[in-house]
């Protein structure tokens, strides 16, 4: 109902499909980096999240060229800008939640 109207044709619609396909991969990612990022922040360590950060920023332009020449001859190269954030977000926590048990140690130990 919001698409295919006016302007926006049925294959408007399906590169928006496309490319929210792309994103949806990364969303458990991109929550998680809204949770870990202030942890760092409450214990005073706002380097690791910025460094986490900026290689992020390295691979995701490395990423959405690749994927975006990939997927280009398909016609959704479009849709690998958004894989690769989605991935750079998945990629961008786990290396967080590495820093982070590095840092505290495991999660889940009844050892008060």
């Amino acid at each position: 109902m919001l698409y295919q109207h006016g302007v926006f044709t049925a294959r408007d619609t399906h590169a928006v499909a496309w490319a929210l396909a792309g994103w949806s991969i990364g969303l458990v990612g991109f929550a998680a980096i809204k949770v870990l990022s202030p942890v760092f922040y409450a214990m005073d360590d706002t380097r690791t999240p910025m460094l986490v950060s900026l290689f992020s920023i390295l691979i995701n332009a490395v990423g959405d060229y690749f994927f975006m020449k990939w997927l280009m001859p398909f016609g959704i190269g479009h849709a690998g800008l958004a894989l690769a954030t989605s991935l750079v977000a998945i990629i961008n926590f786990v290396l967080l939640m590495f820093f982070l048990r590095r840092r505290v140690g495991r999660f889940g130990d009844a050892t008060c």
